[in-house]
C-alpha cells in the first residue's frame, strides 16, 4: 500500500509552491512528489492505495498555477515600465545656450548710478 501526502492550500494567492521528489514509504522503486505550501493555511491529506492519478493531477495544477503566476508578474513589470515611459515629459534636453558678450549684454547688467562730481566756480 502506498502512502502519498499532499499539502493543499486554502488560500492559493498567498502560497509559495515547492515540489520535492521523494520516495514513497515502504516502496523505494517508485517516486512520489510532496507538495509543500509555505506561508499559507494548508490541509495535509493522506492518500492510501493507488493515488498516482490524483497526485499527478495535483502536481500538474500546481505547476500550471506557478507558470501563470510568473507570466502575470512579467506582464505587470512590462506594464509598469510602459507607464514610466509614458509618464516622462516630452521635453527636449536643454543644451548650453551661447550667451551674448556684446555691449548690449553689458547694458543689461544692473549698474549702480554713477556719482558725478560737479564743481561750480563762482
Amino acid at each position: 500500500m502506498k502512502n502519498f501526502m499532499i499539502a493543499i492550500s486554502k488560500n492559493q494567492r498567498k502560497s509559495k509552491i515547492q515540489l520535492f521528489k521523494t520516495k514513497t514509504e515502504g516502496d523505494f522503486n517508485n517516486d512520489a512528489y510532496i507538495i509543500v505550501m509555505q506561508k499559507c493555511d494548508a490541509e495535509m491529506i493522506n492518500f492510501r492505495g493507488d493515488a498516482t492519478n490524483t497526485l499527478s493531477e495535483t502536481v500538474t495544477l500546481a505547476t500550471q498555477q506557478h507558470k501563470l503566476l510568473e507570466e502575470f508578474k512579467t506582464e505587470i513589470k512590462e506594464m509598469k515600465a510602459q507607464k514610466r515611459e509614458l509618464s516622462k515629459l516630452n521635453v527636449p534636453e536643454i543644451q548650453n545656450i551661447v550667451r551674448p558678450t556684446s555691449s548690449y549684454a553689458q547694458s543689461l547688467k544692473s549698474t549702480k548710478p554713477k556719482k558725478v562730481n560737479l564743481a561750480y566756480e563762482a
